[in-house]
């Protein structure tokens, strides 16, 4: 056929759930012709470490963050942001992420918390605190 085009199939499992959690990044698409699969993109995790309780309680981990210092730059001036009590949302929010961390991909279990713009609502900073041990993760700019 002068016009024929090959014909794909994209197929998308949802995430992950463990424990009426979600797991962010897990989910599966797979892509298949009419020759059979010819591609699979995603993350599961047939097995982690998921503790019954944290380590770190939410309240340890927002302390955590109290005193540090954020650097950004606001047009071309920098700023050091050192992080305050009021500057932290109090809602508990726990969350699995997929972290590169030395090369290699973990999946962990942590706490997400919203650290607020100094100058700007509704921008700011999102903590990611490991409920092992307490690390900072990740810090994004939202």
């Amino acid at each position: 056929d002068i016009n024929n085009v090959g014909i794909e199939w994209k197929f998308t499992f949802a995430a992950q759930e463990t424990k009426g959690l979600t797991l962010q990044g897990t989910g599966i698409t797979v892509f298949m012709d009419a020759d059979g699969v010819n591609r699979i993109w995603g993350n599961w995790y047939p097995d982690f470490y998921n503790p019954e309780r944290p380590n770190v309680t939410f309240e340890d981990a927002q302390r955590s963050l109290i005193g540090m210092g954020i650097d950004f730059t606001e047009g071309e001036l920098e700023i050091n942001f050192q992080v305050g009590q009021d500057d932290l949302d109090s809602e508990p929010n726990e969350a699995f992420r997929t972290i590169m961390r030395e090369g290699t991909l973990e999946f962990r279990r942590g706490w997400t918390i919203r650290i607020n713009h100094p100058q700007r609502e509704g921008e700011g900073w999102i903590a990611f605190i490991d409920v092992i041990d307490g690390e900072l993760l990740s810090l994004e700019a939202f």
